[in-house]
């Protein structure tokens, strides 16, 4: 059994590769739980493991990626495009750690809202440089878990009515682990070195609402499945299958869109 599974994987991934490109937006959590290390190395790098192979899988003849970070709002790395390279230099750029730091105190929020905005943001921006592309497009959601509001339901909304899917892929254990804390700041005396204190001012102002003991964080798949759910796309979780087998799936189920004609 293990030997058919084995021969029938290069098979799939082939039969994906040969038919019509896609426009793929990741949107890739960077809050502080993505720090956690409940799934080696962390959960973040982890995640960029697994994107990696995503890219990977895309033959690239046509195909276009882009790619946005969020925790309390987001940053977008890398608008839709046809260059491979551009999203391997972003993927090994940010493979070490999250650009949001411990230390600011917007990282220590999961708003999945801010981060599907912004993968739709992308796709507009996108139409209004260069017109409407004719890929079928979805956004591919990595988190452990978000704090589920009525806007993130609106936004939802909002891609299903553009015929955008959204696929989530979960990242972390029900066990989870502890979050790592900021280091601690080494005051700085006012009468020394007037500059450094402002500075230190404006840190400690970041730092305000940053849990003062560690947090023990595991995944949440409820609010990461519902958010498939209404968003009209397939939950998938590191781990359960090879990473090879969830990019697949994913790129044949955004394919399948643009070979349909019905809505979501």
């Amino acid at each position: 059994a293990a030997l058919a599974l084995a021969l029938a994987m290069p098979q799939s991934l082939q039969s994906v590769s040969d038919a019509a490109p896609v426009d793929l937006v990741v949107i890739q959590d960077g809050s502080a739980s993505l720090r956690a290390t409940d799934v080696y190395p962390s959960r973040w790098q982890r995640s960029l493991r697994f994107l990696r192979t995503l890219a990977e899988s895309l033959p690239w003849k046509g195909d276009r990626m882009g790619l946005a970070v969020f925790a309390n709002h987001a940053l977008p790395q890398v608008r839709l495009v046809r260059d491979p390279n551009t999203v391997f230099f972003f993927i090994d750029h940010l493979k070490t750690e999250s650009p949001f730091a411990l230390e600011d105190n917007t990282s220590w929020d999961t708003n999945a809202y801010e981060g599907i905005r912004w993968g739709l943001k992308l796709i507009a921006k996108d139409e209004e440089h260069y017109g409407k592309n004719a890929n079928p497009k979805a956004l591919i959601l990595l988190s452990d878990g978000d704090r589920f509001s009525g806007m993130t339901e609106a936004v939802i909304a909002e891609a299903r009515n553009r015929r955008i899917p959204i696929h989530v892929i979960g990242v972390g254990t029900t066990s989870g682990a502890p979050i790592p804390l900021p280091k601690t700041l080494q005051k700085v005396d006012m009468t020394s070195d007037y500059w450094k204190y402002r500075a230190q001012l404006e840190l400690e102002k970041k730092r305000e609402g940053i849990p003062l003991e560690r947090i023990h964080s595991s995944i949440d798949r409820d609010s990461l499945q519902r958010i498939a759910a209404l968003g009209g796309g397939s939950y998938f979780e590191l781990d359960a299958d090879p990473d090879s087998v969830i990019a697949a799936r994913i790129i044949r189920e955004v394919r399948r869109l643009g070979s349909t004609s019905g809505g979501l």
